[in-house]
């Protein structure tokens, strides 16, 4: 999907990116993140990034799985 070009609020245009991507994808970005976390540029040091990976938290399947695998939705969490 393509990003759009939407007004801001005060002033100026930013690209805004649909809020339902591919489901694979946000998996696929979510688990990348998670494992990326301990490198020296957390993905989560990135503003938009930290608050997209915040939507997969409350996802059921998401939580089963970070459950089953002992992976921490804390640092996601913490974002929004």
């Amino acid at each position: 999907m393509q990003p759009m070009l939407v007004p801001r609020a005060v002033g100026g245009w930013r690209y805004e990116y649909p809020q339902y991507v591919c489901i694979s994808t946000n998996y696929l970005l979510f688990m990348l993140a998670e494992w990326s976390l301990p490198i020296e540029k957390s993905p989560l040091t990135f503003n938009q990034l930290a608050a997209y990976l915040n939507r997969p938290c409350a996802n059921p399947t998401v939580k089963a799985v970070c459950g089953i695998e002992g992976m921490d939705l804390a640092p996601f969490k913490s974002y929004s």
